[in-house]
């Protein structure tokens, strides 16, 4: 049986991570990763930090922000626990929101309701790489003065899309994180990015950056020695890992265009079967995604489970995802309020597609077409 992800092979590869191994220069900062830091300030016109991971992207955020006790953060119980982990570590109070109704990302009605004076940061994750509604995200920023971090570890190359002009998901918010883990649509084995638009962070960011020195001051300047500045932490992703992304980055777009017409594949073909018992994904007018997930929704769990048996049986890869982390072991201590019914219904009922530019879309429909006649 095939992986169910497959990272896509980049011809340029091979040839920058030599160069990196001849120059003996493989820490972090280098050559690549200024080549990095050219081509994200391109895209998004924003500040860049090429990270070891997305998680400590939002790590080093929330400690530039100097969250702390008593701080609040609001996020979606449905995500990933490292988009709580990075900012419960600096002791924050994490305030989970329930799932839209029809879609996995946060219900943003259910957002406003949540914040407080003490909420520090709103954090929108866009599930799939489908984009959340701006107009009223740029309407909860401008009401109660609250920044965006837009957790968008699923979504480079996705879009939101307004009277005909689409905006690089990352370019929106405050902040954002992006992941390059070797799960997602472009990667480098494990690597991340944050993007940043507030400059009044810009000093003590980068002192957190380089493990609490002023050690791109002394580069900069000619300094005598470099100091201990502040607290921080090794963020900087290596030279190898750069090289290994920036030749992914330039085969991205022809990539991206593969991987929607798969999905599209998929759609279609799948929504010529007639059954009750899934929904296919749904995609608002305002976004345009980049075909990282392609999910059924089963209404039981105990059917997911079943197709999965029998998609696995047929050698088809095929998996649920994370459990909300409200009702996780961790999650459970914070003692969160309400319901979260919509959330519950994505954890226990999406059933992911292996969704990758190579799959037999033939294949898969044919046999789930099959399973529907059981």
């Amino acid at each position: 049986m095939k992986p169910f992800h497959s990272p896509f092979d980049s011809p340029n590869a091979i040839n920058y991570i030599s160069d990196v191994l001849s120059s003996g220069n493989t820490a972090g900062g280098g050559k690549y990763y200024n080549f990095l830091a050219q081509y994200f300030f391109k895209k998004f016109s924003r500040s860049s930090y090429f990270t070891t991971s997305c998680t400590s992207a939002m790590e080093l955020l929330a400690l530039t922000m100097n969250i702390q006790k008593g701080d609040e953060v609001i996020l979606p119980t449905y995500t990933f626990p490292s988009t709580a982990n990075a900012f419960a570590l600096r002791g924050a109070k994490l305030v989970f929101v329930d799932s839209q109704i029809d879609h996995p990302n946060i219900d943003l009605n259910k957002l406003k309701d949540c914040i407080t004076p003490k909420t520090r940061l709103i954090i929108p994750m866009y599930y799939g790489g489908v984009s959340l509604d701006w107009d009223v995200l740029n309407d909860i920023r401008s009401t109660f003065g609250v920044p965006i971090l837009e957790e968008a570890a699923h979504a480079f190359g996705a879009l939101h899309v307004k009277d005909n002009s689409s905006i690089p998901l990352g370019k929106l918010g405050d902040y954002a994180v992006f992941s390059f883990h070797e799960t997602k649509n472009i990667s480098c084995g494990e690597g991340g990015l944050l993007l940043v638009s507030d400059e009044k962070y810009e000093d003590s960011m980068s002192v957190s950056f380089e493990k609490g020195t002023n050690k791109r001051e002394y580069l900069e300047k000619n300094l005598d020695f470099y100091e201990w500045r502040s607290l921080g932490s090794s963020f900087v992703g290596s030279e190898l890992n750069a090289a290994y992304l920036l030749a992914q980055l330039e085969q991205y777009e022809a990539e991206l265009i593969k991987r929607l017409e798969r999905w599209r594949e998929l759609y279609v073909g799948l929504s010529e079967i007639s059954t009750d018992r899934w929904s296919l994904p749904i995609i608002p007018e305002f976004a345009q995604h980049n075909a990282h997930i392609f999910y059924l929704r089963f209404s039981q769990m105990d059917d997911r489970i079943s197709f999965e048996k029998w998609m696995l049986q047929n050698e088809i890869p095929v998996s649920g995802h994370y459990r909300c982390l409200h009702s996780s072991y961790f999650g459970s201590l914070t003692k969160q309020k309400g319901s979260f019914e919509n959330a519950i219904s994505f954890q226990d009922g999406l059933c992911r597609i292996t969704m990758n530019s190579e799959i037999d879309t033939s294949l898969i429909i044919d046999v789930i077409n099959e399973y529907n006649k059981l």
